[in-house]
């Protein structure tokens, strides 16, 4: 008796969950309204945080990652023949991996190195240093659906690995 009820307890809870499955099925969702301007100056607030050479210049479709910003005086290549990788995992040469100089968390010194735990260079396929200028990037000239996949995949973990805290761009500058 008490392996007939094992088995039959599965076909039940299918049968009682059935109508609720096709009823959810069969509603139509509610057309969502649109506030443009409201989407484009929250698309500001992303654009600075891609934009920002602390996520861009990691960001690359070459092996060498950038240095840039105000206190560069412009943008170079890193220094110390900084390389993705011939594993292409991102993490650096065998002898001169990233976390040789970027740590678990940020240096105290003025300009030193961003830390984060498992600091390294974002796939090529995530490459967007010197594309997101302008509005190239922008909700409303058609350009973010392309970019869509890759950044719904890497927003929490770029967030977090860059930041060491939740939130897309939590801490930039800081």
């Amino acid at each position: 008796m008490k392996k007939l009820v094992i088995m039959l307890t599965p076909a039940a809870m299918l049968v009682l969950a059935a109508p609720f499955a096709i009823a959810q099925e069969s509603q139509t969702p509610a057309p969502v309204a649109v506030d443009t301007a409201k989407a484009l100056s929250e698309w500001d607030k992303v654009y600075a945080v891609f934009s920002h050479p602390r996520c861009a210049d990691c960001h690359v479709a070459d092996e060498r990652p950038r240095w840039s910003g105000a206190h560069y005086g412009g943008t170079r290549v890193h220094a110390f023949n900084v390389q993705r990788g011939a594993d292409g995992s991102g993490f650096g040469s065998p002898g001169l991996r990233c976390m040789t100089c970027h740590f678990s968390s940020n240096s105290k010194a003025l300009h030193g190195p961003p830390g984060a735990e498992n600091w390294h260079l974002a796939p090529a396929e995530m490459a967007w240093f010197g594309k997101v200028l302008g509005r190239n990037l922008r909700p409303d000239q058609g350009s973010l659906a392309q970019w869509q996949p890759q950044l719904e995949g890497y927003r929490g973990a770029c967030s977090r690995r860059q930041t060491g805290r939740l939130g897309l761009g939590a801490g930039i500058g800081s």
